[in-house]
């Protein structure tokens, strides 16, 4: 029994270092804007290693640090197979830093990339932000408008031009037809946006130039 249970440990262990059970193939899916230099060195560190023994939650933790990536899975098949399934950040919003360039962020926050011109699809945050690296988050105020335009219902992201920080941290919204909403404060969303909706239900056609909520009680001039 104890020549057998030896042999069977042999056997494993030959198991797991044999070429039979080594990667042989990594499969990448869902990756556009991922930096592909990061996804390469991830791949490398996989391809050729033992698959029985190969570190997936490092591979999985290094993907997250990617800035555009949001989820990574990584799974092993057997034989030789491993597939890395990335989600990505979705942008949201940019800002212009302290040193010209641009922010891009998404909804939490993350700087997603650093550029250089205006990307047109996108929400400007008109207000000079700190110099932050890609996969840095930004802070208040920044955040708050990032959040507050992933909150927007469709109707007023349809007529979102532009968000406007200032030095106190309020947080106002520059709408088509000309009308400023002053939201205030990044808080309490969900009572603003009812406000600002509601108001503008209100209004119909009356003419205004600035909608304020930034009390929580909506108001026009």
């Amino acid at each position: 029994m104890v020549g057998l249970g030896a042999a069977v440990i042999m056997v494993f262990l030959l198991l797991l270092t044999s070429p039979i059970l080594s990667i042989r193939q990594v499969d990448v899916e869902g990756a556009v804007y991922a930096d592909p230099v990061r996804l390469a060195e991830v791949v490398d560190d996989l391809d050729g290693s033992a698959i029985l023994t190969a570190d997936l939650d490092a591979a999985k933790k290094k993907l997250l640090e990617i800035p555009w990536v949001r989820q990574a899975r990584v799974s092993m098949h057997l034989p030789s197979r491993v597939t890395v399934e990335i989600v990505e950040r979705i942008p949201i919003a940019f800002f212009r830093a302290v040193d010209g360039f641009n922010r891009v962020i998404d909804r939490d926050g993350r700087i997603l990339d650093v550029i250089e011109g205006d990307p047109t699809e996108l929400t400007p945050i008109i207000g000079t932000g700190p110099n932050l690296s890609a996969g840095s988050f930004a802070e208040q105020p920044f955040l708050g408008s990032a959040q507050l335009i992933n909150a927007l219902p469709y109707e007023l992201l349809q007529r979102l031009k532009s968000v406007s920080v200032a030095p106190t941290g309020d947080i106002s919204l520059s709408l088509s037809e000309n009308i400023e909403v002053l939201f205030g404060s990044p808080d309490d969303f969900q009572i603003k946006l009812v406000g600002i909706v509601n108001e503008i239900k209100r209004q119909g056609t009356n003419r205004y130039t600035v909608l304020d909520v930034s009390s929580g009680e909506p108001s026009v001039r």
